[in-house]
């Protein structure tokens, strides 16, 4: 609403009125104008005046004006819908619900196209929807070929451990995918862009190897890349350094796959293991042998327990059925070289009901919560402590896989690294790999790093199974020892450096015949 006024002294305000009551505030200055929400007033005939007054208070009102208000207050109705292709009609407008329209796409080139609808109601209100975007292909009419090239590794470079290869692809209508050779061989396609594929290279001889990408279109053609040759140059030299020690008493059957079941204090090992006939005990190492120690807990068969010393405390986690856990927590004495259970432990840990036997694994970040591990079913998940001493927990957790198979057991594993990092390294013998992810210590629990592949896809075999140890040294560097499924399997080292990359993986066994298993990794930070 606008108003002119004039005084032989000058206008003071206009103040504008709705059916004689103040509209807004009052204008100072030139133009006068108020703007009115008729929503907020009833349909219908309604009088607006203005009100202008001078410096001195003399105050005229002008000539009332009625306007009618006829705000639409019924509910919106579609009275139909005009579905529209990259901006023009397609059909006619469709007047009933369901709304829709046939289409028939071959009267189009192949290739983008957009579709959006409009809506349109009685009186003539429209909204269009948001475009979607869809690709065009009739099988017949493309004859033209993708693109395709090697932009990693670099021709003639020389590479070992795990590389990533990767490629470039385009086509006039879509890729659908771009497959990985080396050496000619079939290999993987990355369905995906960017296109690119974990190359284990120890898996190959040194020497020279050639690698290609090959992309392809929904029609069926195929290009394939240049080659790119590059040097594989990986250390064979077998690494040793064991000690041998009289065997444990009992049997290792009931034993985990994945824990690390001793530690050192004092510059003695200590290991809490399964006797296999009466329950799970303290053992340490005297001379070259066990000498078996304090009971603590009565689980033998299905214990399997895993253990942490955090130079105050010791935690040990051991696993009584496929849904429950129990943690013990536990102090030391120097002095008469023993633990003593803390108040309120052990704590029972609820797991999902299908938790593979042995599955429980444990490590503390430092906030000083703590997180474990394990698989179940198709799923890995990670739980932690919600309380500073340990006695509740979020045991509904994070999944941090879920294409596992049922049809074979899995492991899983964790630690702490790099002063701020709590990671864990798992098998899929589904995908053939194993995996690795990590969360920065006082994030949201649930928030994970993306998933680095450790190893996959041998050409000897399959490289998973369910026995791993993990461990982390002090300058933040990550050792695994993984078991494959190749032949009777066989462990080997992996480190994964501080700036994040998995080097090559070393033999540990290399006679075929050991069939290895259930590794134990610990690292003594003092040598």
């Amino acid at each position: 609403m606008t108003a002119s006024a004039s005084d032989n002294d000058g206008v003071a305000g206009v103040q504008f009125k709705l059916d004689g009551a103040d509209l807004g505030a009052e204008d100072t200055s030139s133009p006068y104008l108020v703007s009115w929400d008729t929503t907020r007033a009833s349909n219908g005939s309604h009088t607006l005046t203005a009100r202008a007054r001078d410096a001195v208070g003399n105050t005229t009102t002008s000539s009332p004006v009625t306007v009618t208000v006829s705000n639409d207050t019924s509910p919106p109705t579609v009275s139909g819908v005009q579905f529209r292709l990259d901006g023009s009609d397609l059909g006619a407008e469709d007047a009933s619900s369901p709304y829709l329209v046939s289409w028939d796409t071959s009267a189009v080139s192949n290739g983008s196209h957009t579709l959006t609808a409009r809506a349109r109601d009685a009186a003539g209100n429209t909204t269009t929807s948001s475009p979607v975007t869809v690709t065009i292909f009739n099988n017949g009419s493309d004859c033209t070929p993708p693109t395709v090239a090697i932009t990693s590794a670099a021709s003639g470079s020389t590479v070992a451990g795990t590389i990533t290869i990767s490629a470039d692809a385009s086509d006039n209508v879509g890729v659908i995918g771009v497959e990985f050779r080396i050496d000619g061989a079939s290999g993987v396609e990355d369905t995906t862009a960017p296109y690119a594929v974990s190359w284990n290279t120890t898996a190959y001889s040194n020497g020279s190897h050639t690698l290609t990408a090959i992309a392809r279109d929904a029609a069926g053609n195929t290009a394939t890349s240049s080659p790119v040759t590059v040097t594989v140059s990986n250390d064979s030299t077998p690494t040793g350094c064991a000690t041998p020690l009289d065997a444990l008493p009992g049997t290792t059957l009931f034993n985990n796959t994945v824990r690390a079941q001793m530690w050192i204090i004092d510059n003695t090992w200590w290991g809490a293991f399964s006797d296999a006939s009466t329950g799970i005990y303290f053992y340490k190492v005297v001379g070259s042998g066990f000498v078996k120690g304090d009971f603590i807990d009565p689980n033998f068969a299905a214990g399997q327990p895993d253990t942490l010393w955090n130079g105050s405390e010791l935690f040990i986690l051991v696993q009584q059925s496929g849904s429950l856990a129990k943690l013990y927590k536990y102090t030391y004495s120097s002095g008469s070289g023993s633990f003593a259970i803390i108040g309120g432990f052990p704590v029972g840990l609820p797991l999902n009901g299908l938790a593979d036997p042995g599955a429980v694994a444990l490590h503390q970040d430092s906030t000083g919560k703590l997180w474990a591990t394990y698989t179940s079913g198709t799923n890995v998940y990670v739980i932690w402590s919600t309380s500073a001493d340990h006695l509740t927990w979020d045991t509904t957790g994070f999944i941090l896989a879920a294409d596992l198979s049922t049809t074979t057991p899995e492991a899983t594993t964790i630690t702490h690294f790099g002063g701020d990092k709590i990671g864990v390294v798992w098998g899929n013998q589904n995908l053939v790999e194993y995996a690795f992810r990590f969360h920065r210590d006082g994030a949201l629990e649930t928030d994970w790093s993306p998933k680095e592949v450790i190893d996959c896809c041998s050409s000897e075999g399959r490289v998973a199974d369910n026995h791993i140890s993990l461990r982390a040294a002090p300058d933040g560097r990550l050792f695994a020892v993984l078991k494959d499924s190749i032949g009777n399997g066989h462990l080997h080292l992996y480190v994964r450096s501080v700036d994040g990359s998995w080097g090559q993986k070393t033999d540990i066994d290399s006679d075929p015949l050991t069939q290895a298993t259930r590794p134990v990794l610990a690292l003594d930070p003092e040598t």
